[in-house]
């Protein structure tokens, strides 16, 4: 009896190292806070390794606030700083050195140029269209493919633009871990549950692409080729979740705006 009850209490550990080697709970890590009215969601969050600098924007028109942080979270761009894009999604593109960002609907893609502090100060329009599958898709890059990265809500696809060519999709299995237990219509059932027009990419030798499930607050992590779950990050309770826009990944941070206390919350 205390064999068999010894062998339980092994299985038991083995199930719950694998279970936590699976998932991981984040914790707040960073705030940037913005000190400037003007528009009510957060674009994504972009990190100039070259600058030491964050940016971050408010989406929905050109003249809202854009703003540059320094690594301890402080403001260190003027009051005169605007998006002068209506920008979605927002990164810093490490293979051209530069800030880029896609835009509202038919906006397409833009990139800024910077002052020798790294402060934005222009930009302009990109030549290469925007494949976004809708209106307001943040777009997530990844730099060691040069291709932004696009969630279609209403397929659960992810749009791959690379930047030098084509476009190609490829469909998630919301929640799924193995192929065997995919379902018919289970997308259109989940779906709901997740932010409808924003995911992450998160960079390295096999890059995964990260929805937000607004029901479970937790991070999923999607492998790129198969399309099924890899990881799930859970939040803390009390982390700002929207069904819209308002999040981001960039320099292992996870971030998601607070709507009412207008601020990044950044988690690892």
């Amino acid at each position: 009896m205390k064999r068999i009850t010894l062998l339980l209490l092994i299985a038991l550990i083995c199930v719950a190292s694998a279970h936590a080697r699976k998932s991981k709970t984040l914790n707040k890590v960073l705030v940037l806070k913005a000190n400037r009215t003007g528009g009510a969601n957060g674009s994504g969050v972009a990190w100039n390794p070259d600058k030491q600098l964050y940016y971050a924007g408010i989406t929905g028109n050109t003249y809202f606030p854009l703003f540059a942080f320094n690594t301890d979270g402080k403001i260190v761009s003027d009051e005169l700083v605007e998006t002068m894009f209506d920008v979605r999604g927002l990164w810093f593109n490490t293979n051209s050195r530069t800030l880029q960002t896609n835009g509202y609907k038919d906006y397409g893609l833009g990139e800024y140029k910077l002052d020798e502090n790294g402060i934005p100060e222009s930009v302009k329009k990109l030549k290469q269209p925007s494949f976004q599958p809708n209106e307001q898709c943040v777009g997530a890059y990844d730099s060691g493919t040069n291709t932004i990265y696009y969630y279609d809500y209403n397929s659960t696809r992810i749009v791959k633009q690379a930047l030098a060519g084509d476009s190609s999709s490829i469909e998630l299995h919301l929640g799924v871990k193995k192929k065997k237990k995919i379902k018919q219509h289970q997308n259109t059932t989940e779906r709901k549950y997740y932010n409808e027009n924003t995911c992450i990419v998160v960079t390295g030798g096999n890059p995964q692409v990260g929805l937000l499930n607004i029901k479970e607050k937790q991070l999923e992590l999607y492998d790129l080729q198969s399309g099924l779950l890899k990881k799930r990050l859970k939040l803390p309770i009390d982390a700002p979740v929207e069904s819209s826009l308002n999040f981001g990944y960039s320099n292992g941070i996870y971030w998601l705006f607070d709507k009412k206390k207008r601020e990044w919350k950044g988690y690892q």
